[in-house]
């Protein structure tokens, strides 16, 4: 590989930390539009100067080169790129956490998800992985991946009784502490890897309580989330959002139907978020989603009590 920079960051957020001669992982989040592309570095997600074009979802292992206040990433100068296996090896070790197969699988897991790199919960996680058959450490890495970047409390019962749910193991596991669990998981299977998982909330604002349900269509063998839904109530009535396919849908339910004028000034304030967060990979419309109507792996309306 040659030493050609890929990267260029003229402004890192303070949660990316990047001394002289870092090996990081980078994941190309957006395809490159006039030079510049949103990254994930480690999991954080930035805004960068991409001098060559990249693809969406391309992964590489860049080193940092910092001059004059501008980190530079460059590929690596040897003839092979270091293994997955090496990466974890090399993240573990710069954080004093031991390596292990567990700690390896969930730097993955994370990395595939692009979700932030915490060592501690690398090394609580991989403690309660070593509870699990060999053959189930990679389905329940993926699980506490997601669970631990929602800081959602995630314990071995509680991998245990979604691991069963999603695996269709009924009855595999019968811990009475996970009937009780405050996050009542409910899933349905629909050609045998993909699984909806359903997570209730509650939310109190100002002047207002929202009650809903976080919706994720997993795909476990592929270790990907096709869909998300939220769907939240309050009193005056219900709103639901649906990403899909890069496209993020927007649709209200009440006795009154939103004008035309509401609808739009809703659409242009949702592109609005995104923008300010760095998200430009969505495009936003009201409506139900266009594949909503002869969705292959429909959602089947589920009652859940918050």
């Amino acid at each position: 590989m040659n030493g050609a920079v890929r990267v260029v960051l003229t402004e890192v957020p303070r949660t990316v930390s990047l001394t002289e001669g870092a090996l990081v992982c980078v994941r190309i989040l957006s395809s490159t539009h006039a030079g510049r592309a949103l990254i994930a570095i480690n999991g954080e997600r930035v805004r960068a100067r991409v001098p060559q074009p990249m693809h969406k979802g391309a992964v590489l292992f860049l080193r940092a080169s910092i001059r004059a206040g501008t980190v530079f990433l460059h590929p690596q100068c040897t003839s092979t790129p270091p293994s997955a296996e090496d990466m974890s090896a090399h993240f573990l070790q710069r954080w004093g956490v031991s390596f292990s197969p567990e700690a390896a699988a969930l730097i993955h897991a994370h990395t595939s998800l692009c979700v932030p790199l915490q060592p501690q919960l690398i090394e609580r996680f991989a403690l309660l992985l070593k509870k699990f058959p060999e053959q189930k450490r990679a389905h329940a890495a993926f699980l506490a991946s997601i669970l631990g970047d929602r800081n959602i409390p995630v314990d071995a019962a509680m991998l245990r009784r979604m691991l069963s749910t999603f695996l269709g193991e009924s009855g595999a596991y019968t811990d009475s502490d996970t009937e009780r669990d405050l996050f009542a998981l409910v899933n349905h299977t629909y050609h045998s890897a993909l699984h909806w998982l359903l997570v209730p909330f509650e939310r109190r604002g100002a002047h207002t309580v929202w009650r809903g349900t976080l919706s994720l269509l997993l795909h476990l063998h592929k270790k990907t989330c096709t869909q998300l839904r939220v769907r939240a109530c309050n009193t005056a009535g219900e709103w639901v959002f649906c990403v899909q396919n890069n496209v993020l849908t927007v649709q209200r339910h009440a006795a009154r139907e939103l004008s035309r004028t509401a609808q739009k000034k809703t659409v242009a304030r949702l592109c609005a978020l995104l923008r300010e967060r760095g998200i430009d990979f969505l495009s936003v419309r009201y409506g139900a989603h266009a594949d909503s109507a002869n969705d292959a792996v429909p959602f089947k309306g589920i009652d859940v009590s918050v």
